[in-house]
């Protein structure tokens, strides 16, 4: 029960990593508000699924690209609460493709969901921390920031630049009691994932030290470490959790 009483906001919260957070915050007994974009019956499930946790789940429908609509969210849930403790930020998608065969859509749709939404929420969430003088955000990253794959190349961007607006961003905030972290995950199995793996899956477990894959929950289990109080001392890091893929 780290988190009881506390406020959390996830992005990208019902599926796969997202609804694995969003999950152990609530078995926590945190309120967590989860956004997403277009899976109304995943998230009505994952509301359902968490009736009778310490905690509660509430899914907001909300693009993480659209300022307007991501400000007045958030400016909604600290009016109920009266604060926010913690952001993940976890919305993300995938476009592969050969960079000589990919759109200019497909690079960009990829940007402004994975970068400029993180930017959109940690703007909005970032300015009720700093008058509150306390916090925490965990940015998801991928192991794709460093590795990355053929095909991977806007995705690939994307995490990078991430893992470089954390450490940015954590150093603004670090003086103000706000700590901002990422995770960097392998070779997880989820919805995301399936088609990488149909195709790579067995190329991928012979190269990872552990012999298997990650599961969302394990993700979870150190997201939920970063966003507590035994992580006080931590900010502005990227934490792998790829079964060893990345040494």
């Amino acid at each position: 029960m780290r988190f009881n009483e506390r406020v959390a906001i996830v992005t990208g919260g019902s599926r796969g990593i997202g609804r694995a957070i969003v999950t152990a915050l609530a078995e926590e007994g945190a309120s967590v508000h989860f956004m997403y974009r277009d899976a109304d019956g995943a998230a009505e499930e994952v509301v359902r699924s968490l009736r009778g946790q310490p905690g509660e789940a509430t899914a907001h429908k909300v693009d993480v690209r659209d300022v307007a609509s991501v400000t007045a969210e958030v400016r909604a849930i600290q009016g109920r609460h009266g604060c926010i403790d913690y952001l993940v930020n976890n919305a993300g998608i995938t476009r592969d493709n050969l960079v000589v065969t990919m759109t200019k859509s497909e690079f960009c749709e990829v940007i402004e969901t994975n970068l400029v939404g993180v930017f959109v929420v940690s703007k909005a969430v970032g300015l009720h921390m700093l008058r509150q003088r306390r916090g925490a955000i965990v940015n998801m990253s991928s192991i794709a920031a460093r590795r990355p794959q053929v095909g991977q190349v806007n995705y690939a961007c994307s995490k990078a630049a991430i893992e470089a607006f954390t450490v940015s961003f954590a150093k603004e905030l670090a003086g103000k009691g706000v700590r901002v972290n990422a995770l960097a995950p392998g070779v997880v199995q989820t919805e995301m994932m399936r088609p990488l793996l149909d195709i790579k899956g067995q190329e991928f477990l012979r190269r990872i030290p552990q012999g298997r894959f990650g599961t969302p929950d394990e993700v979870a289990r150190v997201c939920l470490f970063l966003l507590s109080d035994d992580a006080r001392y931590i900010t502005g890091h990227s934490i792998g959790i790829d079964g060893g893929l990345g040494v």
